[in-house]
């Protein structure tokens, strides 16, 4: 134990020793609460007793800045002082949206989606002074009918739901609020609240890009060029600062391979879990916020030990689904520039495309189990988590078909159960394990395992995971967030979600199954 223990601080502490290090300063004209409210913000949470942070980075203050920061100020030290009164007296905290939809559980998901759409789509124009909501040009669809925020991953899996129903104009709308945040803020942030900008989510503007062209034609790639090349700048930028770091931002460097991870370069607590995150020291702070930006949030995939949280070491990895998105966003970049005729920035993007390639083969493939695994800089080894980011590859044609055989064989053996795909091998507590399984990641499986020739295997996913979904709406009227497939009572296998009418990746993730099911 004492030998376990000193080999994890010794790797922490080779962790910080080769990471960058410097102050995050947030995109012009963006103001975090934490940044709005300076120290006082911290002041305030640290003595919060009800776990309220989220309340209050989603709420406004009632008043002016500066009025509230001389009123707590005052007040702090005062015998009898209730930071919870000073709270309801200085902020409107946010609360639950109610779209007052409540779905006929008696009804089929696809004679009322059009209904779901509705009551889902949100206005974000017109937000009061000092609100955490960034405005976005174009109606969207949330995360679910509880929330009000576009969040990144989510949007491509409810535009694969819009488009199987025809919705060109909605999903049209996300994508201009995706190029219209690239251009004010550099990126597309987790979501469009002030304090996630410090960090995006899963790159997946060019599938976005790619959905649309192939209703549209080929122009919809010259028009979106420009936030492609954005895009791709914010997660390659610190390339030509490597050269001294084994990471810096979002680039990770293992041997001769300069490869991507998920990073946060602030180093604070997040504004919208103070209390959760707070007493966890700075490499703690980024590799929560890095977690936030791969989606997983949280799984035993970035820990070296599932029950000790400082274990955490996200930023050490390259991720085998965040390279295969790359890869994607070069091929589609390359397109693009095809397409205008540009062939004097190809040579560089194809170069960076090759060295992932190279680097599947050579470091994410594991020739034994038949797999794609996560890579630890550190170790200049695989993170030994079996987890379904490994069929990113196949879903961006990045592998070879010995490989997709392997993979395929290894979900069904060991991933796939009666209801579904399970995200990893691993059984905790954690959203982004075993018993549960993710809507996104079931239609990453489909369509890679079907790029590949997989279609029996393909089918049998789709429809094992749209009958769970069906069946579990029927007995609840819910459509959830994810669903625990080591039950079989389809009230137990309803996930996180309490609202009656729907959220929004699930829905989107189940119209495109069904479609791809009737071809």
């Amino acid at each position: 134990m004492y030998h376990r223990l000193i080999c994890l601080l010794s790797a922490l502490l080779i962790l910080s020793s080769c990471e960058d290090e410097f102050v995050y300063t947030p995109p012009k004209g963006i103001s975090p609460p934490s940044l709005l409210f300076g120290d006082i913000y911290k002041d305030i949470l640290i003595k919060d007793t009800l776990g309220i942070s989220r309340q209050i980075a989603d709420g406004f203050p009632k008043s002016g800045i500066r009025e509230i920061k001389l009123a707590f100020r005052k007040q702090k030290n005062d015998e009898g002082f209730d930071v919870q009164s000073f709270i309801n007296e200085h902020w409107i905290l946010a609360t639950q949206r109610e779209t007052k939809y409540i779905a006929d559980s008696t009804s089929s998901i696809s004679d009322i989606s059009a209904e779901l759409w509705s009551a889902l789509t949100y206005d974000s124009a017109n937000q009061p002074e000092f609100s955490s909501l960034i405005a976005l040009p174009h109606p969207y669809i949330p995360i679910s009918g509880q929330e009000i925020e576009m969040r990144y991953m989510d949007s491509y899996f409810i535009m694969i739901g819009l488009a199987a129903e025809d919705n060109w104009n909605m999903v049209e709308n996300m994508i201009n609020n995706c190029a219209y945040m690239i251009d004010e803020i550099g990126h597309i942030p987790e979501t469009n609240r002030t304090y996630t900008t410090s960090r995006s989510g899963q790159p997946f503007f060019s599938h976005m890009v790619e959905l649309l062209a192939n209703q549209k034609g080929n122009e919809t790639y010259t028009k979106y060029l420009p936030q492609l090349e954005k895009e791709y700048n914010y997660w390659q930028k610190e390339k030509i600062n490597i050269a001294d770091h084994n990471g810096i931002g979002h680039i990770i460097k293992i041997g001769d391979k300069i490869l991507n991870r998920y990073s946060d370069p602030n180093s604070e607590p997040r504004d919208e879990n103070y209390l959760n995150d707070r007493n966890g020291g700075s490499n703690l702070y980024r590799s929560k916020r890095a977690n936030s930006e791969s989606g997983w949030n949280m799984s035993s995939r970035w820990l070296g030990d599932t029950d000790r949280m400082w274990t955490m070491y996200t930023r050490a990895v390259a991720p085998v689904d965040l390279n295969a998105l790359m890869y994607h966003l070069e091929k589609t970049i390359i397109k693009a520039y095809d397409i205008v005729g540009n062939k004097n920035n190809i040579s560089e993007i194809k170069s960076n495309s090759d060295v992932r390639k190279i680097a599947l083969d050579s470091l994410h493939w594991d020739g034994q189990k038949k797999i794609f695994e996560d890579v630890d800089y550190r170790k200049k080894a695989k993170t030994n988590h079996a987890t379904l980011a490994m069929l990113y590859p196949l879903f961006t044609n990045m592998c070879n078909q010995e490989q997709a055989d392997g993979v395929a064989s290894f979900i069904e053996s060991t991933l796939l159960k009666d209801g579904g795909l399970m995200d990893t091998d691993e059984y905790t507590d954690f959203k982004w394990d075993a018993p549960n399984g993710h809507a996104p990641l079931q239609y990453i499986a489909v369509k890679g395992l079907d790029n590949y020739g997989h279609k029996k295997l393909a089918k049998k996913i789709a429809a094992r995971y749209t009958m769970t979904i069906e069946n579990t709406f029927s007995a609840t009227g819910r459509i959830t967030e994810m669903y625990n497939l080591s039950e079989t009572d389809p009230k137990k296998m309803a996930g996180i979600y309490e609202g009656k009418d729907a959220y929004g990746w699930t829905l989107g993730v189940y119209l495109g199954l069904k479609k791809y099911l009737s071809q």
